[in-house]
């Protein structure tokens, strides 16, 4: 994952793993504040700040992984997203900001929440903090990097960002993204 909540003065702040290698930098690790997952809230841990390889990507990964590994979509244990396998993830992080900032336009968000809101059940089923969960899930995600993904899809997107309570409250489900064998694209 891209992005965690750091513990800083008695607050949860988002984070990037750039800006957290900065802000530890020159202390041991016994001494590095607590970090914590965006979507589950479980801690997590920076992994590869200081490594020889230079092919491998610094992250936040999960401390414990959850025991059902669909109870966070961060998880690496998750498949929601097995349908992106193999796809182009190779945008630029210039392209990446580009599409970000377009979709987080007045308009584009305005129609991604009524498209979300309409998935979760109609009016009154996602509030304001809700949403801006699934936008923070899917920053650090990294889903802006996926360079064919167009802009109808993103609110299809967010939706697997989160488990979504049944209309009782009993129990959650989730949405899956899933590829068509034969093709070698996603299926919306």
């Amino acid at each position: 994952m891209n992005k965690a909540e750091i513990l800083d003065n008695n607050d949860w702040i988002e984070t990037n793993i750039n800006d957290f290698a900065q802000r530890v930098k020159g202390i041991i690790r016994d001494s590095y504040p607590p970090l914590r997952c965006l979507a589950c809230e479980r801690p997590v841990h920076d992994s590869g700040l200081v490594t020889p390889n230079p092919n491998y990507r610094p992250r936040f990964s999960h401390s414990t992984p959850p025991e059902n590994g669909e109870f966070c979509p961060l998880s690496a244990e998750t498949r929601r997203f097995s349908g992106f396998s193999g796809n182009d993830s190779t945008a630029t992080t210039e392209q990446a900001r580009t599409r970000r900032a377009q979709f987080m336009a007045f308009d584009s968000l305005c129609k991604a929440w009524i498209v979300c809101r309409s998935l979760r059940g109609g009016k009154g089923k996602l509030d304001q903090k809700s949403f801006i969960r699934l936008v923070r899930t899917a920053d650090s995600f990294g889903i802006w990097r996926y360079s064919y993904l167009p802009e109808w899809g993103i609110p299809l997107l967010l939706m697997l960002m989160d488990n979504h309570p049944t209309p009782n409250g009993k129990s959650a489900f989730f949405y899956c993204l899933k590829k068509d064998r034969a093709r070698r694209d996603v299926e919306w």
